[in-house]
């Protein structure tokens, strides 16, 4: 590994061979995709909506004046709004605690969507608004919101990316008030040989986000290197699930503070003779943020 990448978190082994998962709810078929839309208009229903579908392709969309949901066809992913009282700024003591509130967003998914794969969870945050009675008035905030995030796992591996979220939102009851559940169906489609993380990490420096990066004497810190399996956006077709490394840290010797990155890179050799057979596209998995210097 170069000099100049710098890994932090402990490696003590290599892991073992992993399941790849094939992704289903593709919508290119005519009969599928119709399927997808009465799938819709049940979550329509489900919801409590009252308003006519724009089929936007990819999504179709129910905007009504309280109220506005989304469903995703290609993963049957859906995000629904309750605009009355989602990201409202009116104190309440309703507002659940955060232990309350993870009860309460578990039993909505369980209830709601049947999940397609174990949930944990990942974070709990509010929503705080600050109050004045005056410009001389010392400001009070108070709590008027909170957000559950759950975070699908398979085989005890975290999924990550967009197409892997699940957010459930309450203000002043015990009903959401915003919901949004990312996740699409998948099925085992056999193992393969995962990388050593080492190896991932290596290939950084031949990654044109950073060659230059390196060349001009800057090194790459990772904080974080973590195994597990790359999820495209809810509007995004995927045959499958393939593991990655979420690899998350900083550049040491930038002019700018907040030079950080966050990227998955391909945990599995994706040229051998087992992915070939298993039809996964070139570097389907790959995707980051980097900003530029």
């Amino acid at each position: 590994m170069t000099k100049r990448i710098h890994v932090e978190p402990e490696v003590e082994r290599q892991p073992g061979p992993v399941t790849v998962y094939r992704a289903e709810g593709e919508s290119s078929s005519r009969q599928m995709r119709d399927d997808l839309i009465r799938r819709a208009e049940r979550w329509r229903e489900h919801f409590g909506l009252r308003a006519e579908p724009a089929d936007l392709g990819e999504r179709i969309v129910y905007l009504s004046e309280s109220a506005a949901l989304e469903v995703y066809l290609a993963t049957d992913s859906v995000w629904w709004t309750d605009r009355s009282r989602a990201y409202q700024e009116i104190t309440s003591d309703r507002v659940p605690g955060d232990e309350q509130a993870v009860e309460l967003a578990r039993r909505f998914v369980a209830g709601t969507f049947e999940p397609r794969a174990e949930l944990r969870t990942a974070h709990v945050g509010e929503q705080v608004a600050s109050f004045s009675d005056g410009p001389d008035t010392e400001a009070r905030s108070q709590r008027v919101g909170v957000a559950v995030t759950l975070r699908p796992t398979l085989d005890d591996l975290d999924v990550f990316g967009p197409g892997a979220k699940v957010r459930i939102a309450f203000s002043d009851s015990e009903e959401p008030s915003d919901v949004a559940y990312f996740s699409r169906p998948v099925q085992p489609d056999g193992q393969v040989d995962v990388i050593h993380p080492y190896q991932a990490v290596e290939r950084l420096s031949r990654d044109r986000r950073f060659t230059g990066v390196l060349e001009a004497g800057m090194e790459l810190r990772i904080r974080r290197l973590e195994l597990g399996y790359y999820s495209a956006g809810p509007s995004m077709s995927q045959r499958y699930l393939v593991p990655v490394y979420l690899a998350a840290g900083q550049v040491e010797g930038s002019e700018l503070d907040a030079d950080v990155f966050r990227l998955y890179l391909p945990a599995v050799d994706l040229g051998s003779k087992d992915m070939k057979e298993l039809g996964v596209r070139a570097n389907p998995t790959v995707a980051g943020s980097f900003t530029s210097f």
